[in-house]
């Protein structure tokens, strides 16, 4: 188990599974859920190297570092997470 903490609030998540349901009970708003729309950009503050590499969507965006698209995370190892809500 990991933990995913946005905003000051945190859930523990299962490794490898997609982030979206455990976000957006933390706030996390979403549109389409397959990185189109973008409205699901966060910003990781600690724990990036946790995470799955960009996937195809977020690297086709003009994202700065830090920036993901939650609907295309996953936590690959354990730990905590931290993002910030865009």
């Amino acid at each position: 188990m990991s933990i995913l903490q946005i905003n000051n609030e945190s859930i523990k998540v299962s490794t490898d599974t997609p982030l979206n349901e455990a976000a957006e009970q933390l706030g996390v708003p979403f549109g389409c859920e397959s990185g189109i729309c973008q409205v699901c950009q966060v910003e990781v503050l600690e724990g990036k190297e946790l995470l799955n590499e960009l996937t195809e969507e977020e690297s086709d965006l003009a994202l700065e570092d830090n920036q993901r698209l939650c609907c295309q995370m996953k936590i690959k190892k354990e730990g905590t997470v931290l993002i910030e809500i865009k």
